[in-house]
């Protein structure tokens, strides 16, 4: 049995192919990203922009022809961008008309929740910690005592948002994290524990800090850690750069731009909560939903994919 799983996001589509048995579980059989920035344009109007929901339609309308092509089901899931924005239900029609992809907007909770499945699966030593996942249009934060959710909350800054709201203005912007993370009430009493990281812009940092540190350009990110004191010396070098600059250093074309505001939101947090260091995880949202879909009846999600995540839409 095949899997097609979908990640609409505010900065890219992601979908990932899994092949199912019952003594191996889920295996990865394809994985493709593509930029698509559906949320470009959405911070002034509260809408999703024509141009942007057309090539996002694009991409979608690809990967439906590559999952159908052999049968594969499809799940997919729309987060930040498509939560936010007024003209969501027209958009999500439209991708369905177009593609025959049922698209499932799943709340900052739930996100949280998935996101916390996953990096506990991902990182079995970590103990106590505070998860971040920014994306392009909010951060999801997790606090976790002894691998268990004490509590999770969703902000409305990510990394495309926080770039057309502020641009190059790195300390307003940082100001106005810091209003959304004390109004969020999660950093009273939280002690020194590590922030666990998740999202494109983390995983970006840990490479062009292994480039830096060690001379890599290939190593393993997944667990890597960054000092408190370096991630701040890493963002304010990369502030001065420009985004050609930045791509340089390895950071991708899509996301030079937007490289340090989705840095500044896991930065401010360890700030406020003095933590040590960051700790880089790959895991997150699609891993907590293949952990959630394992633990049912798994084959039957699989043939019919909105009987599992129905009951998650709703949360």
């Amino acid at each position: 049995m095949k899997l097609a799983l979908i990640d609409l996001g505010s900065n890219s589509a992601r979908m990932f192919v899994l092949k199912y048995t019952k003594e191996k579980g889920f295996e990865y059989t394809s994985r493709r990203r593509i930029m698509t920035r559906l949320s470009e344009g959405m911070s002034e109007s509260g809408f999703l922009q024509k141009a942007a929901m057309e090539r996002t339609t694009e991409v979608l309308s690809d990967f439906a022809a590559e999952a159908k092509a052999d049968g594969t089901s499809v799940l997919a899931v729309a987060t930040a961008a498509v939560r936010k924005a007024q003209n969501s239900a027209e958009f999500c029609r439209e991708v369905e008309k177009r593609t025959g992809i049922a698209i499932n907007v799943i709340s900052g909770e739930t996100e949280a929740l998935f996101d916390f499945k996953g990096a506990m699966d991902g990182l079995p030593q970590v103990s106590d910690c505070l998860i971040t996942d920014t994306g392009g249009g909010s951060t999801e934060l997790i606090l976790v005592k002894e691998r268990r959710q004490l509590a999770k909350v969703s902000i409305p800054v990510g990394a495309v948002s926080l770039y057309e709201n502020f641009g190059n203005d790195y300390r307003d912007a940082e100001r106005m994290i810091e209003e959304k993370l004390k109004e969020a009430e999660l950093s009273d009493n939280i002690g020194r524990i590590p922030v666990v990281g998740l999202g494109g812009s983390v995983c970006a940092a840990a490479r062009t800090d292994m480039l830096l540190t060690d001379g890599k350009t290939n190593g393993e990110i997944h667990g890597y850690e960054i000092p408190a004191d370096r991630l701040n010396t890493l963002l304010g070098s990369l502030e001065d750069k420009t985004p050609q600059e930045r791509e340089k250093l390895g950071i991708e074309k899509g996301r030079a731009d937007t490289i340090c505001h989705g840095l500044l939101p896991p930065a401010v947090i360890m700030r406020m909560i003095t933590s040590p260091r960051l700790i880089v995880c790959r895991y997150g949202l699609r891993e907590g939903i293949l952990a959630e879909m394992s633990k049912g009846d798994t084959e039957e999600y699989i043939r019919n994919p909105q009987s599992f995540i129905e009951k998650y839409v709703k949360i």
